[in-house]
């Protein structure tokens, strides 16, 4: 008996090696939330993966599910995010965007409007010249502590540190991220 395929869209997030070919790869899709996915043999010279599973990269997957953890048999494009023209300024709001999805977002429970919020935040902040950066930044966060139900749509921040501090609390821990949030002052 197979085990049974699915279809994903999602934005990679992070990535580990495992192993001499392997990596696990964590990310976060419309249909199923945030999961982590083995992707074997992505590692190897000739694997045709590998472009697709870059992170910030939003890609269509298909993955066989298995009883420990699930493996990503295919990887194409969906949407490309991230160009090579990209600014510091700008992979900092990506990564940031990133991280909060990592650290905020349950593993296996789906929430389709938070990633199509994603999608959308992480194509708007590509322009080199966007002065509105860290306002987006600043209602996205809001907006996904809202989603979440971690604070009251009341509440408003005043500065993307402002922002990035309330995640900590949340997380209990310091954002990786949080030293690159001055470049986008």
């Amino acid at each position: 008996m197979s085990s049974p395929v699915y279809r994903l869209t999602a934005i990679i997030l992070k990535r580990k090696n495992s192993g001499e070919t392997d990596r696990v790869v964590t990310v976060f899709s419309r249909e199923k939330g945030k999961l982590r996915l083995l992707a074997k043999g992505v590692r190897s010279i000739r694997s045709r993966r590998a472009s697709f599973l870059e992170p910030l990269h939003v890609s269509q997957l298909m993955v066989r599910s298995y009883s420990g953890i699930d493996m990503l048999s295919e990887a194409s494009a969906f949407t490309n995010t991230s160009t090579t023209e990209d600014t510091i300024g700008v992979v900092a709001a990506k990564y940031y965007i990133a991280e909060l999805l990592d650290t905020l977002m349950p593993e296996n429970e789906a929430h389709p409007l938070i990633f199509t919020e994603s999608v959308a935040m992480l194509s708007l902040i590509t322009r080199p010249d966007d002065e509105e950066r860290v306002f987006r930044l600043i209602s996205y966060t809001k907006y996904l502590l809202c989603e979440l139900g971690f604070i009251p749509a009341t509440v408003e921040f005043t500065s993307l540190a402002q922002a990035a501090g309330m995640v900590e609390r949340i997380i209990e821990k310091r954002l990786k991220t949080r030293k690159f949030l001055a470049i986008l002052r």
